[in-house]
């Protein structure tokens, strides 16, 4: 029971960081990682067929 809870939470956090990463990838901030957690379909769509270039790995 609490090893699956314990794996839902490591998945929820390391889908957060992946779009943080996606987000400042494509030059966009803290703000849009919210979007994509909430809205992943909206804002993925608005990343693919927007104006937003794509600007590689940020460190």
């Amino acid at each position: 029971m609490y090893v699956s809870s314990l794996g839902g939470i490591i998945a929820a956090a390391l889908n957060m960081i992946r779009n943080y990463q996606q987000s400042k990838a494509f030059g966009h901030a803290v703000g849009y990682t919210i979007g994509l957690i909430t809205l992943p379909t909206i804002f993925n769509l608005i990343l693919g067929l927007g104006k937003s270039a794509y600007a590689g790995p940020q460190d």
